[in-house]
């Protein structure tokens, strides 16, 4: 869903945020504190975001084997 995307855009933008602040990655906890929700609201739109790259990644690898990507 829609709500689901923004909060991983969020997301992603203060991890790298705080990963560049403090030159070491940001955790879950940090995230979460900043963005004043739930350590495992983060956690679910982390998950959206690998999930989605999966299937990205895997329509690309079906694209590639029917020849369908030059």
């Amino acid at each position: 869903s829609r709500s689901v995307r923004d909060l991983a855009y969020k997301v992603i933008a203060v991890r790298e945020k705080l990963s560049n602040e403090k030159q070491t990655e940001a955790t879950t906890e940090e995230i979460a504190k900043a963005l004043e929700v739930d350590v495992k609201v983060v956690e679910s739109a982390l998950d959206a975001i690998a999930d989605h790259k999966e299937m990205l990644m895997q329509k690309l690898s079906n694209c590639l084997a029917e020849g369908n990507i030059n």
